[in-house]
Order: structure tokens, then C-alpha cells, then sequence
């Protein structure tokens, strides 16, 4: 999942849910993005 992925995702969730949600959107992304970069450095060194 690339940025503009990630951006688009994020301005969806935002639209779609109401404001308490937005920690856990912002929460849910950053762990996303964070796994992505993880799987992308073990098939990048392996």
C-alpha cells in the first residue's frame, strides 16, 4: 500500500465516520503502513 493509497484511504474513512472515530482510523492506517514497510524490507533483503 503506497502514500496516495494510505491518503486516499484516509480521507474516505474521515468522510465516512464521525469524529471520535478519527483516532482510530488515523491509529488503523499507521498500523498498516507500518506492516507494509515491514513486509516490503523482508522481500526487498531476502
Amino acid at each position: 500500500m503506497d502514500f496516495a493509497t494510505i491518503y486516499s484511504f484516509m480521507k474516505t474513512s474521515v468522510s465516512l465516520s464521525a469524529v471520535e472515530d478519527l483516532d482510530l482510523v488515523k491509529m488503523f492506517v499507521f498500523i498498516n503502513a507500518i506492516s507494509s514497510a515491514l513486509r516490503f524490507n523482508e522481500s526487498h533483503y531476502n
